[in-house]
């Protein structure tokens, strides 16, 4: 009996080793697929990473991005985010761009992996922002006889260029803000109280003030009596540095004219009384001036006509070579069919003096001579006439 319980026993712990060997084997395989499909995934994604987007993918990112909700997701849109508004993380956009994207046919990756791409695109995008807008990135001499287009141009440095710069080219890291305007505004109101003392001279500079030439300047600097300083301004040192002859020029003449000066003259008296003055330093300027775009416009309409005329010189030289050619060689088939001709009728006389030899030498007439080469020739003609 106790014999009979031992060997149950031992036959329980064999049956229960044999489960736990194959939960071992099953859970071994397992783990062993399990690294095999992290393993293939992890050579995935390294692939995907060394891989060189082609146009077409580039394409399919801009047309991504051209889609403004698309578009805010990846790059934002400035505006301060509600408080119940929830957002969404770069990995988590990037993501779904990759879902989206790897279903159209591009390159299998990860949101991490598209993160990337994107990123090194815009980088090469502001790389050539900065050629376009620098100076001198128009085409050259030899890129515009190669008929090559500027849109070309841009594309050889950035696929799309023009499509990404409509997209980013007001966003505030690729566009700074200015930091300030050095033009003047419209009106500006000059109060020479700080400078002269004086609470009646309050003079306006507006945008409708008539603008003055050289010439007319330098006449009105002329017909100018010198500032008197000496009864109503009290003008220290410091004030005389900032007083410029062109702030104080209108004072003058406006102060004068309200004291009933009448040898001053303004711009409009100038004007209507006719005279013609001008620098005595520089000479007149032209009176006819041509603008940058009209003298490029010209510059390059006498070039394309240049360029005409030296593809017309070159295709006709190229026709009158390609005709002596065929000439020469009419000449040389007609020279080498003569020539055959004459080697033909010379072999033809050889043959015949060498048979009339051997007939004559064998002893035939005269007769049978005649007859046989009249036979030959009628032989030869019938030949001559099939071929």
């Amino acid at each position: 009996m106790l014999r009979m319980w031992m060997l149950a026993v031992q036959h329980f712990f064999s049956i229960a080793q044999f489960h736990l060997r194959v939960l071992a084997v099953l859970s071994s395989s397992n783990s062993e697929m399990k690294l095999r499909a992290m393993a293939r995934s992890v050579g995935a994604q390294k692939n995907a990473a060394r891989h060189r987007m082609t146009k077409q993918e580039y394409e399919m990112i801009v047309t991504y991005l051209e889609n403004p909700d698309n578009f805010t997701a990846i790059n934002g849109c400035g505006r301060k985010t509600k408080i119940t508004e929830k957002t969404l993380t770069k990995v988590t956009v990037f993501g779904h761009m990759a879902v989206t994207l790897c279903a159209q046919g591009f390159v299998k990756c990860s949101g991490v992996i598209m993160g990337k791409k994107v990123v090194r695109y815009a980088s090469t995008y502001k790389n050539a922002r900065t050629f376009y807008l620098g100076t001198g990135s128009g085409l050259t001499e030899a890129e515009i006889d190669a008929r090559l287009t500027l849109e070309q141009k841009m594309n050889a440095k950035c696929y799309y260029f023009f499509r990404m710069h409509a997209l980013f080219c007001a966003r505030a890291n690729v566009k700074p803000h200015a930091v300030g305007d050095a033009g003047l505004p419209a009106e500006i109101i000059f109060d020479d109280r700080d400078l002269c003392q004086d609470s009646q001279a309050v003079f306006q500079f507006s945008a409708a003030e008539p603008m003055l030439s050289g010439d007319e300047e330098e006449a009105a600097d002329r017909e100018e009596e010198p500032i008197d300083l000496s009864e109503d301004d009290e003008v220290d040192n410091q004030t005389a540095l900032v007083a410029d002859r062109w702030m104080l020029r209108p004072t003058n003449r406006v102060r004068q004219q309200s004291r009933g000066d009448a040898s001053v003259q303004s711009v409009d008296d100038v004007r209507s009384s006719g005279k013609t003055v001008r620098s005595r330093d520089r000479p007149p300027s032209p009176e006819r001036k041509t603008s940058l775009i009209t003298a490029y416009e010209e510059q390059v309409k006498e070039k394309l006509v240049l360029r005409k005329e030296a593809q017309d010189q070159k295709a006709n030289f190229r026709d009158a070579i390609l005709e002596d050619r065929r000439q020469t060689r009419e000449q040389r088939e007609r020279a080498r069919i003569q020539e055959g001709i004459e080697t033909m009728r010379m072999a033809r006389a050889d043959r015949r003096s060498t048979l009339l030899a051997e007939m004559v030498k064998t002893g035939k007439s005269m007769d049978e001579i005649h007859q046989y080469f009249l036979m030959l020739d009628s032989v030869e003609d019938r030949l001559s006439s099939s071929m």
